[in-house]
């Protein structure tokens, strides 16, 4: 039986990480370990983590270090995870009840080194099919363009034996991203399965759910990991990099002039990343032709400083390049 470590970096979550945790306890197989690692937290975190650290929950172990971003505290639960397989799960999100029997399942009659599941606000259309493989090729596109697959750790789960070559980087946005990119970029046989389960809830909400919220200086992290990425010499996967960080660069100016920002340095950076990689997403499969070719008309009306946006426009692209 392969077994499943859960890893859940917190950082003043007093909110929303007994409701996670809670999600956990109520699983209908109980998972191998959950580490619990506190980054540091200044609020009633620590006290409440601490509570499930019990004979009756001999599974969850915690650990608390000084404060140093997310990406360190995943990378120290991996340090100490002893599982086959790592699940990652923020804390101001939760799992559906059936998240560990279900993988479990998938684990224990495949050998893949990724499973790749829905969330619940964003389900995909395989929901009803069968799970299936993804070519390495197909997956690497899917993860960086499809907005229904995401280019996050949180809907995906991964053998323990190919996360031992990489770690999360040292950056407060977007470190999924990096994450995925170097797992794939160093394993040349990879196998990766696409299955439709709904197992993890997002919480938009959230006040950590920048995605979903206003402006934040978090869109110009997002925009610059990107740019690091495609800047590294010999990457193999720059075009996908440039035809992603087109949508990435319409939702930052997007959000901005909605929060009612004149960043004129911040306008420039999008629209430059508009106007030079929009050839890019157009040549790319991984997204329908309707919205390649909505993205680059909106861009379009961006890079010639039209100001307002139509609301219609603006919903659009929450929903499908949130």
């Amino acid at each position: 039986m392969k077994k499943i470590s859960i890893i859940i970096p917190c950082y003043n979550a007093e909110d929303t990480i007994k409701k996670c945790l809670d999600s956990i306890i109520c699983q209908t197989i109980k998972p191998y370990e959950v580490i619990i690692i506190d980054d540091g937290s200044t609020d009633n975190t620590t006290k409440i983590c601490k509570e499930y650290i019990t004979n009756e929950y001999n599974n969850f172990k915690y650990y608390r270090k000084q404060n140093g971003g997310v990406s360190s505290a995943r990378n120290m639960g991996i340090d100490r995870a002893k599982g086959d397989y790592l699940a990652f799960i923020d804390a101001d999100d939760t799992i559906d009840e059936k998240y560990i029997e279900t993988l479990s399942m998938i684990v224990n009659n495949s050998n893949s080194d990724i499973i790749v599941f829905s969330f619940v606000k964003n389900r995909f259309n395989c929901r009803k099919k069968a799970p299936r493989y993804l070519e390495k090729n197909d997956a690497l596109g899917r993860i960086i363009c499809d907005p229904r697959i995401t280019s996050g750790c949180l809907n995906k789960i991964y053998k323990k034996q190919i996360v031992n070559k990489v770690r999360f980087i040292d950056s407060p946005i977007a470190e999924d991203l990096a994450f995925n990119m170097d797992i794939i970029e160093k394993e040349p046989d990879l196998s990766i399965m696409l299955v439709g389960n709904m197992l993890y809830k997002y919480n938009t909400k959230s006040n950590n759910s920048i995605m979903h919220g206003g402006f934040s200086n978090q869109y110009l992290k997002i925009l610059s990991t990107y740019k690091m990425l495609i800047d590294k010499e010999g990457y193999p996967i720059n075009s996908l990099l440039r035809a992603a960080l087109v949508p990435v660069s319409i939702k930052c100016y997007i959000k901005m002039k909605n929060s009612n920002i004149d960043d004129k340095k911040v306008e420039l950076m999008c629209r430059d990343n508009i106007k030079k990689f929009s050839g890019y997403l157009m040549q790319n499969r991984y997204v329908s032709l309707h919205k390649r070719v909505a993205m680059v008309i909106l861009g379009k009306l961006i890079v010639r400083q039209k100001q307002v946006l139509p609301k219609r426009i603006i919903n659009y692209i929450d929903k499908n390049f949130g």
